[in-house]
């Protein structure tokens, strides 16, 4: 079973999709928000706290989600996509931190982005595979309507991308607004 969690930021698709786990046995956190900066800091130790005394096993991975199966229990939440993209693209040893687009370069975003979609969304299979039950939690980033720079545009693009086959994919998909959820599929 795969449960894609979509929502904008402070929604509450966080906690919701915790809750989700409340009566699973062997459960993994798969985090994926890299401490750079006091605000990233603040925000990991807000998830932890949130999630202390639910069971979860915390497993960091920033990068490369797909080796973090051997990692996991049967039950797994993936948290979250924005950052996992994020981190591909522009932390130090990200898969993609070395495409024109992002070094401001010109070339073709639209491919660029299918690239980097395509690859997570490949890794983000393995774990479907191994585990029973994986929850994915990503955000809704694309309905602010503002003007965006090219590296800003291909990462939004690649995210949008993503989010649309983990969609297709998915045995659900819910949005959550207002901390209230809602089935999409």
């Amino acid at each position: 079973m795969m449960l894609l969690v979509v929502g904008g930021s402070a929604s509450g698709k966080s906690a919701y999709a915790e809750s989700l786990f409340l009566d699973k046995p062997k459960k993994t956190y798969l985090a994926t928000m890299e401490p750079g900066g006091a605000e990233a800091k603040a925000r990991i130790e807000k998830h932890r706290k949130s999630r202390a005394g639910l069971g979860f096993l915390t497993v960091e991975c920033p990068k490369e989600i797909g080796k973090a199966c051997p990692a996991c229990n049967e039950n797994v939440l993936l948290e979250d996509i924005g950052n996992l993209v994020a981190n591909e693209m522009f932390s130090d040893k990200g898969r993609f931190s070395h495409l024109p687009e992002i070094q401001g370069e010109s070339a073709s975003s639209e491919g660029e982005a299918e690239v980097i979609a395509q690859t997570l969304f490949d890794e983000i299979l393995k774990l479907r595979e191994a585990s029973e039950y994986l929850v994915i939690v990503t955000n809704e980033v694309f309905s602010d309507g503002a003007d965006y720079d090219e590296t800003t545009k291909l990462y939004l693009s690649a995210l949008a991308r993503l989010n649309a086959l983990l969609a297709e994919a998915a045995d659900e998909v819910r949005e959550v607004i207002y901390s209230i959820p809602k089935r999409r599929k």
